[in-house]
């Protein structure tokens, strides 16, 4: 079974597996049945029992298997820290953005389906954060932006992707929020941010013709 392979088709294969490894084993049974030797039809009966007993077992690691893939799937998308999405995360969802403005919106990605039109891209950076650090130590600042990064998810809508984009600066995707909505929604933002902590943010709004990563830039 290939690591790439989705659950349902690991799941046909097994039952192809299945099939063809209980079809000698019952093809004995059949023939031991119709005979009148009892020692025949014992081994046969055992057959099929071991054989049964194995495919179970393979299907249990199959599905532990399964499960393990998925928590490593999300760890791969996760800021270990603040629990957002990391960097790489950020990047499929512009590429998802993008292909979306083309008219190509692809598979869907963690916040579903996409509505782009209009775009509003801001960056939040946690002001005097390295004086946090300098002052009480790391573990204070990695509280304060779990801290911070748990305030700012609660006051935005579903629809909006915070992102992770490297130590204490993040970025928020706003599809369908133009800049005057935006603008009123970020103010809420800072101002969920917990004291004595404090945020500046930045916005654009994507214009015709440019790309998220160019919204983003700007």
């Amino acid at each position: 079974i290939g690591p790439h392979e989705d659950g349902g088709n690991q799941r046909y294969r097994l039952a192809g597996l299945a099939s063809s490894a209980m079809l000698v084993p019952l093809m004995l049974v059949i023939a031991a049945w119709s005979g009148s030797e009892a020692p025949a039809r014992r081994i046969a009966l055992g057959t099929v029992i071991v054989i049964a007993l194995v495919l179970w077992r393979f299907r249990l690691l199959l599905d532990v298997v399964e499960g393990q893939s998925t928590r490593l799937a999300v760890l791969a998308r996760t800021d270990a820290l603040t629990g957002l999405p990391n960097r790489r995360t950020l990047d499929h969802e512009l590429d998802r953005l993008d292909r979306a403005s083309a008219g190509d919106p692809g598979p869907a990605g963690p916040t579903g389906p996409l509505t782009t039109a209009p775009l509003t891209i801001a960056m939040l950076d946690l002001d005097r954060f390295k004086d946090c650090n300098d002052q009480h130590g790391h573990q204070a600042g990695d509280r304060a932006l779990a801290h911070c990064t748990r305030a700012w998810r609660a006051a935005l809508p579903p629809d909006a992707t915070l992102a992770r984009y490297g130590g204490e600066e993040f970025a928020l995707l706003l599809p369908g929020h133009d800049h005057d909505h935006a603008g009123p929604l970020l103010e809420r933002v800072r101002a969920a941010t917990p004291a004595p902590h404090t945020v500046s943010i930045g916005h654009s709004q994507q214009r015709p013709g440019e790309t998220p990563y160019a919204t983003l830039n700007r």
